[in-house]
């Protein structure tokens, strides 16, 4: 006699079809929730830490500032084959181009595109505003001098025997564009030809006055260095270590 299952009276027995059937419903819609909570947690913006969660307190980095003292710092041209260069086995001395009284082909020299900012003192603060007839040749020690530029700028001064001829203040652009970038030996044909270049004085009072702000305080690759490093450190107050060395003492 085959074995039956038996039922107690009002028992109702489940069709095997209709619970698998329900299971899967109930499955897709939790699906569906869990996207969409995954969804609206994804759309709002986690911050997410910077710092490990266990530092309590910020500590300001230590700086080190390097100084390369040698005697290129005081050099008026930028790179050094703003200069000179020797190209398959000829040299090219650019200084006596026009090229190098151009901000596209000598990085230091003046470029009338840019407000050359006055630097900043030991309390931020702005330090003396050079005259365009009075321009210091230092701005950082302006008691070694200034330069009447509306008569005698060089463009470069290295001393007796290789010293630009005094002059009113100039400077030259590329007939190719200002923002041009020229570099040897890549375009070495470009810039020994002086039709390349167009040179003026500078005039107008504003832009005499950009260019003694220049003169006195970037004019060489100390200058600037020491103009720009007024900005980078003004921001910093005493929290901060700042180290110092030089890497050029021969001395």
């Amino acid at each position: 006699m085959a074995r039956t299952a038996s039922r107690q009276p009002g028992e109702m027995i489940m069709n095997p079809t209709n619970v698998w059937k329900k299971a899967a419903v109930t499955f897709a819609t939790a699906s569906v929730l869990c996207a969409q909570t995954i969804s609206s947690a994804q759309a709002a913006s986690t911050p997410i830490a910077n710092i490990p969660m266990a530092v309590k307190s910020r500590v300001h980095p230590n700086i080190m500032f390097v100084l390369d003292n040698s005697g290129s710092m005081g050099w008026t041209e930028m790179p050094d084959e703003a200069w000179a260069n020797r190209i398959s086995g000829t040299w090219y001395y650019y200084y006596t181009k026009s090229a190098y009284r151009s901000s596209s082909f000598n990085r230091v020299y003046y470029n009338p595109n840019v407000t050359y900012t006055i630097p900043l003192d030991s309390n931020s603060n702005p330090l003396g505003t050079p005259s365009f007839t009075g321009a210091w040749v230092d701005g950082f020690n302006q008691g070694a001098g200034t330069v009447n530029l509306s008569s005698s700028f060089r463009a470069y001064d290295y001393g007796s025997g290789l010293r630009d001829t005094a002059q009113p203040a100039y400077y030259c652009t590329y007939n190719g564009g200002a923002n041009v970038i020229l570099t040897t030996p890549a375009d070495n044909a470009t810039i020994y030809n002086d039709s390349n270049f167009t040179c003026q004085t500078v005039t107008g009072s504003q832009q005499q006055q950009n260019f003694a702000i220049w003169y006195s305080y970037y004019r060489t690759r100390i200058l600037a260095m020491k103009s720009g490093l007024t900005f980078a450190f003004s921001t910093l107050n005493s929290d901060y270590r700042v180290g110092f060395y030089t890497i050029n003492d021969n001395s």
